[in-house]
């Protein structure tokens, strides 16, 4: 977990995927920019799927199942 003047990203780690969560965008897209400085990263699609679990994305809810 990163926080950052009272913005948060979570980074969730699984053998080699990364998941970024954030309410902020710009501190997602800042969280990729300082990863990738030392790991090569590439955007795969928007989270259906993890571990069993399905998530849906609705305007500003994550529902996970």
């Amino acid at each position: 977990m990163k926080a950052n003047g009272g913005k948060i990203a979570i980074i969730l780690v699984y053998v080699n995927y990364l998941i970024i969560i954030s309410d902020d965008e710009v501190e997602i897209l800042q969280t990729k920019k300082n990863l990738s400085i030392c790991f090569q990263m590439k955007e795969l699609a928007e989270l259906k799927y993890f571990l069993g679990l399905e998530v849906n994305h609705t305007q500003g809810e994550i529902f996970v199942c």
